[in-house]
C-alpha cells in the first residue's frame, strides 16, 4: 500500500489508516501512524471516518498483535479521541467493552480505556457503574503491570474532582479500601496513598473520614518497619497535601479542619523520629530528605503556628543544630529571617555553597530585601559561571529579584547578554543561561527598560545564531 502523500489531509491520512487495520496490514500502517502522529499533533479537527477509524483500532488491540507499533498507535488514537466529540467517542465504546478492556491487561486497551474515562462529560457519567469498581480492584491487585497502574491512576486524577465519582470511591468501595488500608502491604500500600493524595483536595468535611485519610503514629512506624519505600511514600503522601494547601493559599475555609487533624499527627510523630534519627539508619540513610521535604511544606503554610511548634519542640532550628545549614536552604525564608536574622546575614556571603541558600532567600521579597545589599555584581561575577547562571535562574523568576538585577546589576547583565563569542558549550550551563533570559523576557519592555532589545538579541543568538549587534553587551555604558 502506497504511503500518502505530504499534501494529503488528515482525513485521507485518518481512512487509510482505516483500510491498513482492517487489512491487519502492519508495515503499512506503522508507516501511516508515524506520519499521522507528526500530522495529527497541530491538527484541530478531523476529517475523514473517525467512528470506523477508532472501532477497527480497538479490534486490533484486543488481538495485541506484535507487529503493530503499539506505543505510537495509542499515541495517534488518543490524538484521535482528543479532536473526536465525546458523545462520537461514546458511540464505539460500550460500558462493557471499556470493562473488558480494563481488566484485559493488554496495556494499549487499558490506554484506550482510561483515555475514554477521562473525557467523559459530564466527569461523573460512569460512576453509577461498575467501571469504577473494576479499575479499583486492578488497582489494588498487587500483580497488575506497572504500566496499567500507571495509566488508572492517572485516570483516577482527572475524575476524582468529581463528587459522584468519590462517592463511588468512598462509600461503594470503602470495605475494598480499608482492607487494603489494614492490610498495609508495601505495593497496594502506595497505591492506596496515591488514590487518596488525588482525593484529599476535593473532599469537604461530609466525606471524610479519619480511618481512610491519616496516619497515626503507629502506623507511621509500621511503614518503617516494614519497608523503608512505604515509609517514603506515606512521608510524601502528607508532603503532597501540604504542598497542595501552600500552592492554594490555604484559601478553602474547608481545609483548615483537615489541615488541624493531619498536623496533630504528623508533628509530633515526625518530629520524635527526627529528634532520634540516630537511632533510625534507615531513615538517616534513605529516608533523610523526605523528612527535610516534610518540614519544608509545614512552615510554608500561612499559618506560622505549626512550624513554630515543630520548631521549639523538636527541630531547634538554631546554629547550634548541625542540620542549621540545611535547613536554611528550604525552610520558609520569611520565617528563617524572623528567627535567625542576625546569624544569617553575619554568615551569608556569596559562594558555590550558599547557591541553595541564596535560591531560598531570593523566593520571597521581605527576605530577598534583607539581603541583597550582600548580592553585588563583583560578588556575583566571582563565581564560576555555572554557578553565576544557578543564581541568576532564580533571581530573574521573581519580579522584585528580577527588577534587582536590571537596576542594580548592570554588570552582571552585561556578562550574562554576552555570549563569550560563542564558548558557553556545556549542555547544562547553555540551558540555564537560556532559561535566564526566557525569564527576563517574560517581564515587559518598561521593566526591562534598556536591557529590553539586547535581552531579545541575546535570545535570538541562542535560539536562530543570528547576530543582529555585536555590542548588546555593553548597554551598561549607556544604561549608567
Amino acid at each position: 500500500m502506497a504511503e500518502p502523500t505530504d499534501s494529503l489531509s488528515n482525513g485521507c491520512i485518518l481512512d487509510t489508516m482505516t483500510t491498513s487495520l482492517n487489512a491487519k496490514d502492519y508495515m503499512a500502517l506503522n508507516k501511516l501512524l508515524n506520519k499521522a502522529n507528526l500530522q495529527f499533533c497541530n491538527a484541530t479537527s478531523l476529517q475523514g471516518n473517525v467512528t470506523e477509524f477508532l472501532k477497527a483500532a480497538k479490534r486490533i488491540f484486543s488481538q495485541d498483535p506484535e507487529e503493530l507499533d503499539h506505543d505510537i498507535a495509542v499515541e495517534v488514537v488518543e490524538r484521535v479521541m482528543d479532536l473526536t466529540p465525546f458523545d462520537q467517542a461514546l458511540e464505539v465504546f460500550t460500558v462493557e467493552e471499556i470493562g473488558h478492556a480494563v481488566t484485559s491487561h493488554v496495556i494499549t486497551l487499558v490506554r484506550l480505556a482510561c483515555k475514554v474515562l477521562s473525557r467523559s462529560q459530564p466527569k461523573g457519567l460512569f460512576a453509577g457503574t461498575g467501571l469504577i469498581d473494576l479499575i479499583l480492584e486492578q488497582l489494588f491487585d498487587a500483580s497488575t503491570e506497572l504500566e496499567i497502574v500507571n495509566e488508572i491512576e492517572k485516570c483516577l486524577k482527572q475524575l476524582t474532582s468529581d463528587a459522584l465519582i468519590r462517592r463511588r470511591i468512598l462509600k461503594d468501595n470503602l470495605q475494598l479500601l480499608m482492607r487494603v488500608r489494614s492490610q498495609f502491604d508495601p505495593i497496594c500500600a502506595s497505591r492506596f496513598l496515591a488514590l487518596m493524595n488525588c482525593i484529599l483536595p476535593h473532599i469537604d468535611l461530609s466525606e471524610f473520614q479519619d480511618g481512610l485519610f491519616i496516619f497515626d503514629e503507629t502506623e507511621i512506624h509500621k511503614a518503617l518497619d516494614k519497608d523503608i519505600i512505604l515509609f517514603i511514600n506515606l512521608t510524601d503522601y502528607y508532603s503532597s497535601y501540604l504542598r497542595t494547601l501552600g500552592a492554594t493559599g490555604e484559601q478553602q475555609k474547608s481545609s483548615s479542619w483537615l489541615l488541624g487533624r493531619m498536623l496533630g499527627v504528623v508533628i509530633p510523630a515526625y518530629g520524635k523520629l527526627y529528634k532520634q534519627i540516630h537511632e533510625y539508619y534507615m531513615i538517616e540513610t534513605f529516608a533523610r530528605r523526605y523528612l527535610f521535604r516534610l518540614f519544608r511544606e509545614i512552615s510554608m503554610l500561612k499559618d506560622d503556628r505549626y512550624f513554630e511548634k515543630l520548631d521549639s519542640e523538636y527541630l531547634n532550628l538554631t546554629p547550634s543544630n548541625p542540620d542549621f545549614s540545611e535547613f536554611i536552604k528550604s525552610i520558609k525564608p520569611s520565617y528563617l529571617m524572623r528567627v535567625q536574622h542576625d546569624c544569617i546575614l553575619r554568615n551569608l556571603t556569596v559562594t558555590p555553597s550558599n547557591l541553595m541558600v541564596w535560591r531560598n532567600l531570593i523566593s520571597e521579597e521581605s527576605s530577598f530585601n534583607q539581603v541583597k545589599d550582600i548580592l553585588t555584581s563583583d560578588a556575583i561575577l566571582s563565581l564560576p559561571y555555572y554557578e553565576q547562571m544557578v543564581l541568576l535562574q532564580k533571581l530573574t523568576c521573581y519580579e522584585h529579584s528580577a527588577r534587582y538585577l536590571l537596576n542594580d546589576l548592570s554588570k552582571v547583565m552585561s556578562n550574562t547578554l554576552d555570549d563569550k563569542s560563542g564558548s558557553i558549550t556545556e549542555p547544562e550551563t547553555s540551558e540555564l543561561r537560556r532559561e535566564v533570559l526566557e525569564n527576563l523576557l517574560m517581564f515587559d519592555s518598561e521593566m526591562l527598560n534598556v536591557w529590553s532589545q539586547p535581552t531579545r538579541e541575546a535570545y535570538r543568538l541562542i535560539v536562530n545564531g543570528e547576530r543582529v549587534q555585536d555590542s548588546t553587551a555593553h548597554v551598561a555604558d549607556t544604561y549608567l
